[in-house]
This record gives C-alpha cells, sequence and structure tokens, in this order.
C-alpha cells in the first residue's frame, strides 16, 4: 500500500509541477527597437468577417485563446526574452500582441518567433515554431506548437483551427447559418531518429509507436484511470 502511494503522489507533483525556465529579459531601448523590427505595420486583423447580411456571422475566431495573457517572447536571433501581452492566431501562424500603452493590436509573423512563454495562473505554457522539427507527415513549419515534454521522447500539441463554411441555400443543407472556426489539436511524439509521429489519444496508439513498452503502458494507464490522458503519456515517455 505505501508502494502504491509513492508512486500516486510522484505521478501527481510531476503532472501539477511544470519544470521551472530561468527567463533573463532584455531591458533598455533595444527592446522596442527589436520589436519594431518585426511587428507588421499595420493594424492586426485575422482576416475573417464577424458578420454580413448573408448570414449570422462567424463562430469561434482565429485566435487560441481569445484574450491577452502576460507572455515571455524570444525572438529568432535574440539572447533575452521580452515581456509582453500576447495571443496566437492559429489560423495566419503569428502571434498577436498589445505593446504597452497601445490601443491597437499587432501581428508577428511565428518566422521571427524561437519562443514564447505563456504565463497563465500557477503554469507557464511553451510555444515554438515547428520549424526545426521534422515529422512524418506534413506539418506547415510555420506553425506553432505546445511543448508538453522537451526531447528525447519530445511529446507536442499542435493546435490548428478548421474553416467550416455556413450550409443553408442547398437542397439538402443544414440550415447552419454560420461560419465556424473549430479548434482540432494533433498530438506527436518524437521517436529515435528523431522524427515527430503524430498519436492518437489513447492507450492502443501509444503501444503501437512503443511495442516493447506494452506492460508499462498498459499498467500506469489502468494505475491512473482518472489522470488526463496527456499527463499519462508524459508520465510514460519519462519512465523510457
Amino acid at each position: 500500500m505505501k508502494k502504491i502511494t509513492i508512486i500516486l503522489l510522484s505521478f501527481m507533483v510531476f503532472s501539477i509541477c511544470p519544470a521551472q525556465k530561468k527567463i533573463i529579459y532584455q531591458s533598455g531601448t533595444g527592446v522596442a527597437e527589436n520589436l519594431r523590427a518585426v511587428v507588421k505595420k499595420a493594424p492586426y486583423s485575422s482576416g475573417f468577417l464577424e458578420f454580413d447580411n448573408r448570414y449570422e456571422g462567424v463562430k469561434g475566431t482565429a485566435r487560441l485563446f481569445d484574450t491577452l495573457f502576460n507572455s515571455s517572447l524570444l525572438l529568432k536571433g535574440q539572447t533575452g526574452y521580452i515581456r509582453i501581452d500576447s495571443d496566437i492566431d492559429i489560423v495566419n501562424n503569428s502571434l498577436v500582441i498589445k505593446e504597452s500603452g497601445a490601443k491597437e493590436l499587432k501581428e508577428i509573423p511565428s518566422g521571427a518567433v524561437t519562443e514564447l512563454l505563456v504565463h497563465k495562473k500557477d503554469t507557464t505554457l511553451i510555444f515554438r515554431p515547428v520549424r526545426e522539427l521534422s515529422f512524418e507527415d506534413k506539418v506547415p513549419f510555420d506553425r506553432f506548437c505546445l511543448v508538453l515534454k522537451e526531447s528525447p521522447n519530445g511529446f507536442i500539441r499542435v493546435p490548428e483551427k478548421i474553416f467550416i463554411k455556413a450550409d443553408y441555400t442547398s437542397p439538402y443543407n443544414t440550415d447552419r447559418r454560420y461560419d465556424e472556426l473549430e479548434l482540432i489539436n494533433k498530438y506527436y511524439i518524437e521517436d529515435s531518429a528523431n522524427i515527430y509521429r503524430r498519436v492518437q489519444m489513447n492507450e492502443k496508439s501509444l503501444i503501437k509507436l512503443y511495442p516493447g513498452k506494452k506492460e508499462l503502458i498498459k499498467n500506469i494507464f489502468a494505475d491512473h484511470p482518472d489522470a488526463d490522458v496527456e499527463e499519462k503519456i508524459i508520465f510514460v515517455l519519462n519512465k523510457f
């Protein structure tokens, strides 16, 4: 009983406490200059109409959070982070930011970004463009991923929004009078050759990727039935 308690406790601590990351911030006039060099001049626009006379508008937005979070931004070629309020446009693959004292939102293309740390409540989410990673299938190089576990055996979530067109004029229409941007998440795990392979969020998919670890995977999933699937997979990967 004591052994089981220790295992469960270690799982909970691991799941709740993200790895601490030391953040060194830029300071002085160089901060504004570095931002000015990468920010698009025009105010941010997702490119989607919120409403027009044909239908009831667009349900959902191109943005991941639909709000701005306190963040730490590391630009490509820089060594220090910049404090910024940001969101991620996962349709246009860019950062949406608001500079201090500014009224308008601005946009930074993902090609100018090395890393974004999003500070949410008691956790920090690590986002990076996928351009430095190798994939089994085609993933647009400018897309952002959420790093769930660092390499080796890296584990990432790639959020996307798919466009579902309104359907109310065809003979067999569904009377859906709005376009919709629907969030979907795709998950990838890094194999021994540093190739990221897509996985489904279940025990069977993980065993298919790691047949030699079948018993370990089955035991962890069985021992933690109420835990989040992401947490269970991270726990499995840390046992390798």
